[in-house]
């Protein structure tokens, strides 16, 4: 990093971001597209940074940094946007697209994380707890705290789901399910009443229940039956006049 562009990110860090700034976010999983705008990405860079005083480059001159941990899941489109493929938490921060040494735009990056605690609990009745957890990683993390979002969990029907949340530093909310009861549940993150990222958890299929294939051919099988047991009634039918009409010709 050339000392312009650490003082730059310095004074960034030091007296607040001037200039556009962009929050994006992302579910843990997809590809999360920072914009830049640019129509040449010539003496461009693109800056990481997730803690104060350490920051990282991750394109220079156009180039996505081989020495970059993510290297691998980074590459710019033509108007110079940095694209991040299987995005993580771990991704979270504040991204700074510089040109010729000059601020063009920072973005700040959030990630929603939806796991599953395993194995679930177990209850009676051949009923099984599960636990969801769903986080947003988010930068800077003391602006995390005080966020003004919340979350919110959706059933398959559209209704609410009560929750809890045990770390809401961390931005973690807690929901505990039987699957048996629904299939499908959305944890979704609301800020200025706009869903701005959501996740969703689809329950396995029980150990009793057909696959779809399985389902497929069964399904199948009935037709057939069905078939030939209409195929076999007209069968019986039509032979059954046949008879009537030999035994009244004699």
């Amino acid at each position: 990093m050339t000392t312009k562009e650490f003082i730059l990110i310095f004074l960034l860090q030091c007296e607040g971001i001037r200039g556009q700034t962009i929050e994006i976010f992302a579910r843990a999983g997809d590809v999360a597209t920072l914009p830049c705008l640019r129509s040449s990405c010539s003496r461009l860079a693109w800056l990481y940074s997730r803690d104060e005083g350490n920051v990282l480059r991750e394109v220079k001159d156009g180039q996505v940094q081989a020495s970059s941990d993510r290297s691998q899941r980074l590459s710019l489109n033509d108007d110079c946007s940095l694209m991040i493929a299987q995005v993580t938490g771990e991704d979270a921060g504040s991204f700074t697209c510089l040109q010729d040494g000059s601020l063009v735009v920072t973005v700040f990056l959030s990630v929603m994380t939806l796991t599953m605690s395993s194995p679930p609990v177990s209850y009676p009745m051949g009923k099984d707890k599960v636990v969801l957890n769903c986080s947003l990683a988010c930068y800077p993390r003391v602006t995390c705290i005080f966020r003004p979002g919340t979350f919110r969990w959706m059933d398959e029907e559209g209704g609410e789901v009560p929750h809890r949340s045990i770390n809401p530093k961390n931005r973690v909310s807690i929901l505990e399910i039987f699957p048996v009861d629904h299939k499908k549940y959305t944890c979704q993150y609301i800020s200025e009443n706009i869903v701005q990222v959501q996740a969703q958890y689809r329950a396995a299929e029980e150990p009793g229940d057909p696959s779809p294939g399985h389902t497929r051919l069964i399904n199948i099988i009935r037709l057939t039956f069905s078939v030939l047991l209409v195929i076999v009634a007209v069968v019986a039918v039509v032979l059954i006049m046949m008879k009537s009409r030999r035994n009244a010709a004699q």
